[in-house]
């Protein structure tokens, strides 16, 4: 994992330890390897879902709802998912249904439009650290970072929105230019 998906990582748990404490029940959708566990805060109760990797629940979020009850989690982290999935309108509604009243999330979208990005297609330069360039078939969604605020309101009300970054230096000129230089963005929300 590069230092760039640490620090994302690092924001993610920020946002959902300002909201959890021991004995909540945190929903990680997406956890693969659970890289976001030690980061948050102990004492909670951490479910882990994914098709692959250390996961809690097995779950093919492609074939329909959470194996989980209405209003059953405190907190839900998906980060980097909608991309890869065929009904991503879909899963939003799912962790909205399993989110507890007045509960709140925490998700990222990335922006494959980064300039970064941009140029390296143009160049038909490839690179290890971005797996869509490698197989771009693994994202299925490219939204515009528009589009993605559009999309996370459409269920949820956003209380705090902010971009990343591949490089901090980057984060000041990602924040006047979003669409060019920011990597993705994190949408802290809550259930309406």
């Amino acid at each position: 994992m590069e230092n760039w998906q640490k620090d994302r990582l690092r924001r993610i748990a920020s946002i959902a330890n300002a909201h959890i404490s021991a004995g909540s029940k945190v929903l990680d959708i997406g956890c693969y390897n659970r890289h976001i566990l030690p980061l948050l805060k102990p004492g909670i109760k951490y479910t882990g879902v994914d098709i692959n990797g250390e996961c809690d629940v097995r779950v093919d979020l492609n074939q329909g709802k959470l194996p989980f009850k209405d209003n059953s989690f405190d907190f839900v982290i998906c980060a980097e998912i909608f991309e890869h999935i065929v009904r991503p309108k879909a899963l939003l509604k799912e962790i909205r249904r399993v989110l507890k009243p007045e509960g709140y999330a925490v998700s990222s979208i990335p922006n494959e439009n980064h300039v970064i990005i941009r140029l390296r297609r143009l160049f038909n330069i490839r690179y290890s650290s971005l797996v869509f360039d490698e197989n771009p078939q693994r994202h299925m969604h490219s939204p515009r970072l528009s589009e993605a605020a559009e999309f996370v309101k459409s269920e949820f009300e956003i209380v705090k929105k902010e971009y990343y970054t591949p490089k901090l230096w980057l984060q000041f000129i990602a924040n006047l230019w979003p669409s060019a230089f920011a990597r993705g963005t994190i949408f802290e929300v809550r259930k309406k």
